[in-house]
């Protein structure tokens, strides 16, 4: 129950987090020029009470593994490159 409703916080956090990233007008992926930084996503979920533990460029998306400082929960994380949205978080087992 517990791993549950840690889920639920990571996701609905890092639903909001994807929002503040985005900037100006959205773009397609092809225009790397104003791609969100690695750099914005890690300060995000700093500001958002979690530590990213790896980060990386995967088949053209930003894949995080991310903890949660209170909980302790992992999550398996997918942002959009160009404007840091969330597109997928799943749970760490």
């Amino acid at each position: 129950m517990r791993m549950t409703s840690t889920f639920a916080a990571v996701t609905v956090a890092l639903g909001m987090s994807g929002a503040a990233l985005a900037e100006g007008e959205k773009t397609t992926c092809m225009s790397p020029a104003k791609a969100v930084s690695a750099d914005a996503i890690k300060a995000d979920m700093d500001q958002l009470g979690y530590d990213v533990l790896s980060l990386k460029t995967d088949d053209g998306y930003l894949k995080a593994r991310i903890v949660d400082r209170d909980s302790g929960g992992m999550v398996n994380a997918t942002f959009d490159p160009v404007t840091g949205e969330l597109l997928r978080a799943k749970p760490v087992y």
